[in-house]
């Protein structure tokens, strides 16, 4: 019998990856009782797409005979979380596999902390290297350019490396822009010189705020 007292969600399913049994915990999480789930699959109870994600892991390990820990997603309440799980192959006295057990938790504040820390750190080591290029004697151009670089080198940007560095010159309402990357020559044209709260450039330096956009266009 499955430990019942266990947070952690646990299953056991046979040769042919159908649900023999499981715990509370899991149950609880499918909307069903424990013993109803014997005779079930995967497809009973999640979409396609991560039903077959979970199946073809379950092959894997059982035709490997090796016990496997993986992070995946988890449809919990209606929502996708981060759990890890843990899959072993189950044997019979003859060494011949005839199932898999799984035990999984929810780990996504977990991976969510990680992040935060992992942003803390790029965001400290960013700024001491931005610190140490401003102390070198270089055009301020120059140093503009080195500094985008060094912004766009971040993990959390990179996928998309566009970029640009605005001064307020002349004009107090107006930012003018010192240093692009990435940009085409329409946009550099566009937006060469964006007036305060115009644009999402023009609102992040009025509001002084953090603007977040999906996508550059004609805001």
């Amino acid at each position: 019998m499955l430990a019942e007292t266990l947070p952690q969600k646990i299953f056991y399913k046979d040769r042919n990856l159908c649900y023999i049994s499981c715990n509370d915990s899991y149950a609880r999480d499918l909307k069903i009782e424990p013993d109803d789930i014997a005779g079930k699959t995967d497809y009973d109870f999640y979409p396609k797409e991560l039903a077959e994600k979970y199946r073809a892991d379950d092959k894997r390990i059982m035709d490997s005979g090796k016990v496997e820990n993986i992070e995946e997603g988890y449809v919990q309440s209606g929502q996708e979380v981060i759990v890890n799980t843990v899959k072993t192959p189950v044997k019979d006295e003859k060494g011949n596999t005839i199932g898999i057990l799984g035990i999984f938790w929810d780990i996504t504040e977990q991976k969510r902390a990680e992040q935060e820390i992992k942003l803390q750190r790029d965001r400290l080591i960013l700024l001491n290297s931005l610190l140490t290029l401003s102390l070198e004697n270089i055009p301020i151009d120059t140093l503009l350019e080195k500094a985008l670089e060094l912004i766009l080198r971040l993990s959390w940007v990179a996928i998309e490396s566009r970029g640009i560095i605005y001064l307020i010159e002349d004009d107090p309402d107006v930012l003018v822009m010192k240093s692009q990357k990435g940009l085409t020559e329409a946009m550099q044209k566009t937006c060469a010189r964006v007036p305060l709260g115009k644009c999402l450039c023009g609102q992040a330096a009025f509001t002084k705020e953090v603007q977040f956009t999906a996508s550059i266009d004609e805001r």
